[in-house]
């Protein structure tokens, strides 16, 4: 997966001749940050981690984000985007929603915002979008729309579950909520799911079920998102390999009733000569391996098209 080329021309112009070295270390500052669970306004008042945002975080979130977009079938014309940063969420849901007409970005930090308007020079969509300027910790005036996302923010937040509860309580047609995919991610979101089914609200994506979560113990639920890298994203990264994998645990909820299908593909699926093994989630709310052999053609052929995250029959 590649950022969309417009976002692409705006961030090479802007990283162009930083110090590769001051970048690196800004990068592994960045990490600690993130990993010490410290806010993200940070991270945009200081130029260097900015950059090293830019760099390395920002195409993993677009690629999570749009990931997470791919698996349902909501229509949009209006988009929010809670906690915008510099509008990474907003990009990857103008690059799958072909009816998108508005976007209205919520962030606090001033610099964020800034950032932002400049990344969107490139694209009249996100150029038009509207900039409002809250803290998602206190009450703000919640916009209308058709899709609300939460990427990679409620995990800052000191009472994450009183802002679902509000959120779902204004005029949002479906809420989608990401974090990472740890397993501290994975328990807030799965906290965040019985809170949201408990309201009402119809579960489209990745349960198949609104029964309680099957999985016990040390596992968690989480999905993957491949990101190509650049050179500089090597460079930052130590990396050798061309791509990197964004793990992501998510959820969305819907006001309407959403087609019922009968499982989620939960892991990588195992491929032999034959056959293929899908661990699954069924509808039923049980964790199952589905093999399917070749005998079976068409069910096969589908089988082996599945990948990981993939809603299955």
């Amino acid at each position: 997966m590649h950022l969309p080329e417009e976002l692409q021309i705006e961030l090479d112009q802007i990283l162009e001749g930083a110090s590769s070295t001051l970048l690196k270390k800004a990068r592994e500052s960045l990490s600690a940050t993130y990993h010490e669970g410290g806010s993200s306004r940070s991270i945009f008042q200081d130029p260097a981690q900015k950059l090293a945002y830019l760099a390395t975080r920002m195409p993993a979130t677009y690629g999570a984000v749009y990931k997470v977009l791919s698996q349902i079938a909501t229509p949009c014309s209006h988009f929010l985007d809670l906690g915008a940063g510099p509008g990474t969420a907003s990009w990857a849901a103008s690059e799958w929603f072909p009816g998108l007409t508005q976007i209205t970005c919520v962030e606090r930090s001033p610099e964020a915002i800034e950032l932002g308007k400049q990344l969107a020079q490139g694209r009249a969509l996100l150029k038009q979008a509207a900039w409002l300027r809250h803290s998602l910790s206190e009450p703000f005036p919640i916009p209308p729309s058709d899709v609300a996302v939460l990427s990679y923010v409620l995990g800052e937040l000191p009472d994450p579950e009183e802002l679902v509860k509000r959120l779902w309580q204004g005029p949002i047609g479906c809420l989608i909520l990401i974090e990472p995919g740890t397993p501290k991610g994975f328990q807030l979101i799965r906290t965040l799911r019985e809170q949201l089914i408990g309201a009402g609200a119809h579960i489209a994506a990745p349960c198949p079920h609104a029964f309680a979560c099957p999985i016990q113990g040390a596992d968690w639920c989480h999905f993957s998102a491949r990101i190509e890298r650049t050179r500089l994203h090597r460079l930052l990264k130590g990396g050798t390999l061309g791509h990197e994998d964004e793990k992501f645990s998510y959820i969305v909820a819907s006001r309407k009733p959403v087609p019922p299908f009968a499982g989620r593909v939960v892991r990588p699926p195992q491929k032999g000569s034959g056959h293929v093994r899908l661990p699954l989630c069924t509808n039923q709310g049980q964790l199952q391996e589905k093999v399917v052999t070749r005998s079976h053609k068409e069910l096969y052929r589908q089988a082996r098209d599945a990948e990981w995250g993939d809603h299955w029959m």
